[in-house]
């Protein structure tokens, strides 16, 4: 059976090491010239329930998302019969091990050929006793991943040089029972099932997420500080942080909670340090009341913020783009901010990078607005994405003593001095001549606290002026895939579901584009609207339940949305739901 992608998903039993044995196999395909995508769905609980990952892979064409319907399941516990049977596409092969068999029974299927799932393959294998044969029941999984590739027929050594990698510090018993374990697992396989499409190998591109790529673009950005408190799906920024904070020179904070977080940060920021922090809707409702002190006090900082679902706790390790709303109106008042949202990995590192020239350079909060899905879906990608070469850091208007003194009036420097672009210059802490207050009252130019009419609309009105340099230095917004000529279909969309759109393009029959918001304050209306008012048929496409951008854009440019595909059930769409949903509408 040929295939040009192949998709597999492991299920269990949380602590059963389901996300290890898929990332294992996923860099293996990696390493063999593979493109690959692996996802996981986890419960929130540290023991019991059921999770799954899936590893997409593909030695033909780029991958770039995940498939909901799968053509391997290894079943490591009884839930995958209910979860995972229905899911497996005609030709799909079902694994799972024989003391499951009355699971297999009570699914509707027999063990030879599944009555509820026509066209699959049940296949019992002894995985825990050969395991067991081996050593202990810990080496189930590398005997299913055994089997995985013996059903494709792909060669062991890739796999065998990463279990030698990644268990070699454990010692040769552990390395040698688990290639045994391997070369048991696709030993249970009497014939090649799934015969791989190849074209030219992907030997360029590593494994990456999206939390990660924005790391380095924060440590390409020289961020010195990080304050945080753990928070899904943020947490890994922090981890990452951490470990590269000795050798990049970088200070990372475990705070005691999201308040002290931010407040930190904006200290740091007001000290000269690129700073930021990480959390989730949940979190960042604490950090607030700091965020508009940094817009006030005009503090370049940054905030990684990845949605998770809500409201309150909601689903905490589930995916969602529900707090769109909650970014763009972060604290109490006016004031000027960034709110940047990336769809894929590379851009995850890209903006990690500019959101600290920005934020520096117009002395402003940038919130990076990411989700589970995006922050910790691995991807293959090139590492052509990750270039420093012609990044350059921009420190904005921070000014020496003598600058100080220019901009100070009978020997008191002018900190929010009026200014054409609404920048004042600023000093660091330490600049002869440039001493001042800063504080989260409305101040004159000098940093002091005062009250009166004209003072107010002065100094609103500078600050609100920065959003006019900073629009126009934002890319506009660009239409993906067909002319706005030819496209019969523009889709709308942010975030992480831009790789799922751009494989939808792939898949249908009529010539289609996307319109991806990447900045949702400032806003670019004038652009978005003439895109939109010239389109034949615009279709929204969000993951949350009110079609939030679909309201922002509504807003902003009058344009009303008559048709929607919205998913707010905590797993991300796929494209398959995107173009059912289509056809039905």
């Amino acid at each position: 059976m040929n295939r040009k992608t192949i998709n597999i998903l492991i299920g269990g039993p949380a602590g059963a090491g389901i996300e290890s044995a898929g990332l294992l196999l996923g860099q293996s395909l990696n390493r063999e010239g593979a493109s690959v995508f692996i996802s996981n769905e986890i419960m929130s609980l540290i023991r019991g329930g059921h999770n799954y990952n899936r590893v997409r892979f593909s030695f033909l064409e780029p991958v770039l998302c995940h498939d909901e319907t799968v053509d391997i399941v290894v079943a490591l516990d009884k839930d995958s019969f209910a979860e995972h049977l229905s899911q497996l596409r005609e030709g799909g092969v079902f694994v799972y091990d024989k003391s499951l068999e009355g699971a297999a029974t009570g699914a509707g299927g027999s063990t030879a050929d599944g009555v509820d799932a026509p066209g699959v393959k049940m296949m019992p294998v002894d995985l825990v006793g050969t395991a067991k044969e081996l050593g202990g029941e810990i080496y189930k999984n590398t005997v299913a991943l055994g089997v995985v590739l013996g059903l494709m027929g792909e060669p062991l050594e890739y796999l065998e040089k990463m279990i030698r990698d990644k268990f070699g510090s454990k010692g040769a018993e552990v390395v040698d029972a688990n290639i045994k374990a391997l070369r048991a697992g696709a030993g249970f396989v009497s014939e090649v099932h799934f015969e791989l499409e190849r074209g030219d190998k992907f030997e360029e591109e590593m494994l990456l997420n999206g939390n990660d790529a924005f790391c380095l673009g924060a440590v390409a950005a020289g961020c010195k500080f990080v304050a945080a408190y753990p928070m899904t799906p943020a947490s890994s920024i922090m981890h990452t942080m951490a470990a590269w904070g000795r050798k990049k020179g970088i200070v990372m904070k475990h705070a005691e909670d999201e308040i002290a977080a931010m407040n930190m940060i904006v200290g740091a920021g007001f000290a000269g340090a690129r700073s930021m922090t990480c959390t989730s809707g949940g979190g960042f409702a604490l950090m607030t009341e700091a965020v508009g002190l940094a817009g006030c006090a005009e503090v370049p900082c940054v905030i990684a913020e990845s949605q998770r679902v809500g409201p309150s706790t909601g689903l905490p390790t589930r995916t969602e783009q529900g707090d769109l709303r909650q970014v763009m109106h972060a604290s109490q008042g006016d004031y000027p901010r960034l709110v940047m949202i990336p769809g894929d990995v590379a851009e995850c590192y890209s903006m990690g990078f500019d959101a600290f020239n920005l934020a520096d350079k117009y002395q402003i909060p940038v919130i990076v607005l990411l989700d589970k899905y995006l922050s910790e879906s691995i991807v293959s990608i090139s590492g052509d994405h990750f270039g420093t070469e012609g990044l350059e850091i921009d420190r904005g208007k921070i000014l020496d003593s003598s600058g100080a003194s220019a901009a100070s009036e009978e020997g008191f420097f002018k900190r929010y001095a009026e200014s054409e672009d609404g920048v004042s210059g600023r000093t660091l802490p330490g600049t002869e001549k440039g001493e001042h207050v800063t504080t989260s009252y409305e101040t004159d130019e000098f940093g002091e606290a005062v009250e009166d009419r004209e003072n107010r609309v002065l100094e609103m009105n500078k600050r609100m002026r920065k959003m006019d340099g900073l629009l126009a230095e934002l890319p506009e917004p660009e239409l993906v895939g067909a002319s706005a000529d030819e496209a019969e279909i523009t889709f709308v969309g942010f975030g992480s579901l831009k790789p799922v759109l751009e494989e939808v393009l792939t898949e249908l029959d009529v010539k289609a584009n996307i319109l991806l918001i990447k900045h949702a304050v400032p806003f670019h209306s004038e652009k978005i609207e003439v895109i939109l008012k010239a389109a034949n048929r615009v279709i929204l496409v969000e993951q949350n339940f009110s079609g939030m951008m679909g309201g922002v854009i509504t807003e902003n440019t009058g344009f009303k949305f008559d048709e929607k595909i919205l998913k707010y059930d905590g797993r991300q769409m796929d494209s398959e739901f995107i173009i059912n949903k289509l056809n039905s509408l």
